[in-house]
């Protein structure tokens, strides 16, 4: 992701890094694999996807605790 000189606001920066990150894996992620991946503290990464899974965005499987994000969700809104 490429970022200019403009002011970024990093709750959104955070979040769009998440939703990349899972957009490349249909299969899902684990919190800790997220975490590692974008570099953030656990506990911030799981209030970012709490946020995205009320939002309906990403979904979280009970059984393998995986996230995934959710792109049907983007069409239907529309």
């Amino acid at each position: 992701m490429e970022r200019n000189d403009m002011e970024i606001v990093r709750s959104v920066d955070r979040a769009a890094r998440l939703l990349e990150a899972l957009f490349i894996a249909p299969e899902g992620k684990r919190l800790a694999e997220l975490s590692q991946e974008v570099s953030l503290h656990k506990t911030t990464v799981l209030r970012l996807l709490r946020t995205l899974v009320s939002l309906g965005l990403v979904q979280r499987d009970p059984r393998t605790d995986q996230y995934r994000f959710e792109p049907l969700r983007w069409i239907a809104i529309g």
